[in-house]
């Protein structure tokens, strides 16, 4: 795929990069963490959503005295039933809850990484603004006396700029 013969595209190497950080959270997950996420794959699965619907109808049928050969066992109003899925539904948003914290720490942690790519990148390319407006002060070319250049190569505080957009987005 690479342009060049003997040299790997730079895509194909950031997404192998990416697929092997993947790969080395999931290996660092805890027991516990690792049983979540088995849970997780279980719950949210139609599977699940199928046995439900079947196992509650099932029950419903064979407690409401449909099925004349079946003695109920939960009479109406169903009190094991609703105990069962209440226990189930209280586990179930426990495991939520357990995802979405879990969710929240990797989306700080790739936040964090973000912020510090894009952080080294104004760098990069305020530096190189630099090196492009010296060649063209060096030859004499109007274009490095541009207002808008000037004040692009001054190098961004990014404390300056956060605190700049809290003051915007902070509602008055």
């Amino acid at each position: 795929m690479s342009g060049r013969p003997g040299r790997e595209d730079v895509a194909e190497r950031n997404i192998r990069t990416v697929k092997q950080m993947e790969e080395e959270a999931r290996n660092r997950r805890s027991p516990g963490q690792r049983f979540v996420d088995l849970l997780t794959g279980i719950v949210s699965s139609v599977w699940f959503w199928i046995g439900h619907a079947t196992v509650i109808g099932a029950w419903v049928l064979l407690n409401g005295g449909v099925v004349p050969a079946v003695r109920p066992w939960d009479p109406w109003p169903f009190e094991a039933l609703r105990t069962v899925l209440s226990l189930e539904a209280i586990m179930i948003s426990c495991t939520v809850l357990l995802i979405q914290g879990r969710m929240r720490q990797n989306t700080a942690r790739q936040q964090h990484l973000n912020l510090q790519i894009d952080l080294l990148a104004e760098v990069e390319a305020t530096k190189t603004l630099e090196m492009l407006r010296a060649l063209c002060l060096h030859h004499g070319l109007p274009v490095a006396r541009d207002p808008e250049v000037e004040e692009l190569v001054r190098r961004l505080a990014p404390e300056t700029l956060a605190d700049e957009v809290q003051e915007h987005l902070t509602p008055r």
